[in-house]
């Protein structure tokens, strides 16, 4: 489904062309990010859990709570830096007699599987130096 909506793309003539394109996949963009972005907070939340667990304190609502916000944040500059694809792209239509397309689908696979592993591995490094922490303080 994804590989036809990146190859259903008619020559972007005007900019509304490329923003409806765009616009078009934002859901798919939002939906990969969300995923490892999903995963790297349960992958943090059971981290917290475990240790809270082995400490006998019950950290995970403070800690959930913690992150709350930096997700959002995370989130809008997320969507602010897909905008950004875009709105190059605009910028190449107005000012270059250069075909764009090409330029669109690498921009958009590129920036969403970057997005993913820049979205995922802090949760992942959270969750290996936790498992880390836990096997070598005694803490079981």
């Amino acid at each position: 489904m994804i590989r036809s909506l990146l190859n259903h793309r008619r020559p972007a003539t005007t900019p509304w062309d490329v923003i409806c394109w765009w616009e078009r996949l934002r859901w798919v963009y939002n939906g990969a990010v969300g995923a490892a972005g999903a995963i790297a907070v349960l992958g943090y939340a059971l981290l917290v859990s475990v240790y809270s667990w082995g400490t006998g304190t019950s950290l995970l609502q403070y800690y959930v709570m913690q992150i709350a916000i930096p997700v959002v944040v995370y989130a809008v500059a997320a969507n602010l830096f897909y905008t950004a694809g875009w709105i190059s792209e605009v910028l190449l239509v107005w000012y270059t007699d250069i075909e764009t397309e090409d330029f669109a689908k690498i921009a958009f696979v590129g920036g969403t599987v970057l997005s993913v592993i820049l979205t995922i591995l802090p949760g992942l490094f959270l969750l290996l130096f936790g498992i880390l922490g836990l096997l070598f303080s005694g803490v079981y």
